[in-house]
């Protein structure tokens, strides 16, 4: 076996003939234990590497504390996020649902109907209202009461708005690709409305989204919820379509209009749009403070380099927290 099991005592061994050094032997077993040599040591020690080494070494004086200390500020990290992304996700379903049942608002259950939906990709519209189905016999059926089994016995229909609530992101962006094109004109334009009234006080800019806006932007941001749901690593993460440039939101943020932006921080500075002020001043200020506090914590690793893998500025750090709103 190429990589055969490994107890826990043989873990630190090998991290101690690499040149790890542990203040609590026991306290390092224990984290070990708990949180996976491999996510631990593979995903947060390889800031700690000696890269100029042949044998697979880390850098003088590097200590395990200091692997922990990445590992919460990645937590502390990607938990803020997946807040932040759980109000934007929430947010494009709302909309997504008014729009559509404004559409059809003399049908009942328009969701289901298959004529209510472009014509050109029957097969994605098919698994969609199969997937949906699933999600009303599940919950239906279910010995407790909740919102779609409440409808259903009370009402006999089941609105967009409450069955959107069980829907995941995915759904949700699949759908608003199927829909018509009057529909997603009519969601962008909510969208923009929303991105515009959610800047900064005193900023009057309009900003105009379009339909491939939202399917690059949502789409983005549905694999990012997913990332952070799973606690996948998010270290040198790219997303498969870079975001649109919009000069309103980038300019602020130093950003040209000539990068990629694919990274976490380009996800980051593009939920700028869709939350409100105080919303997007908690997020950046947890993200800033967990970047303070593990700057503070290495004496080895590099928190620009950290900071860079990620997308963010180097001299993030040294950024000021924003005043939140009341």
């Amino acid at each position: 076996m190429d990589k055969p099991f490994k107890t826990i005592d043989e873990q630190l061994n090998i991290l101690k003939s690499r040149g790890i050094c542990f203040d609590n032997d026991q306290e390092a077993k224990k984290y070990l234990l708990i949180n996976n040599y491999y996510n631990v040591v593979n995903c947060y020690g390889r800031f700690l590497k000696d890269y100029s080494s042949p044998l697979d070494c880390y850098l003088n004086g590097a200590n395990f504390l200091e692997i922990v200390s990445i590992h919460q500020f990645d937590s502390q990290f990607k938990s803020s996020f997946l807040k932040s992304i759980l109000c934007i996700e929430n947010m494009f379903k709302s909309v997504l649902s008014y729009e559509f049942s404004k559409a059809y608002k003399s049908e009942i259950n328009p969701y289901q109907i298959q004529t209510n939906y472009k014509q050109d990709n029957l097969n994605k519209v098919v698994k969609l209202q199969a997937d949906l189905g699933k999600i009303i016999s599940k919950y239906s059926n279910l010995p407790n009461d909740n919102s779609i089994k409440h409808y259903l016995k009370k009402h006999k229909n089941l609105p967009l708005w409450v069955l959107s609530d069980y829907m995941t992101f995915g759904q949700a962006t699949t759908m608003y690709s199927l829909v018509s094109n009057n529909i997603r004109n009519c969601i962008a334009q909510d969208l923009g409305t929303i991105a515009s009234t959610n800047q900064y006080q005193g900023n009057s800019q309009v900003i105009r989204l379009s339909p491939k806006n939202i399917d690059v932007i949502f789409g983005n941001f549905k694999d990012m919820r997913n990332l952070l749901a799973h606690d996948n690593m998010i270290f040198d993460e790219k997303f498969r379509t870079g975001f649109p440039y919009f000069k309103e939101i980038h300019n602020r943020f130093n950003i040209p209009a000539d990068t990629a932006k694919q990274s976490v921080y380009d996800a980051f500075i593009m939920m700028r749009m869709f939350l409100t002020e105080r919303q997007f001043a908690i997020v950046y200020n947890t993200a800033l403070g967990a970047a303070k506090r593990l700057n503070n914590k290495l004496k080895v690793a590099n928190t620009s380099a950290i900071l860079l893998s990620i997308g963010f500025p180097s001299n993030f750090c040294s950024e000021e927290r924003i005043k939140q709103p009341e």
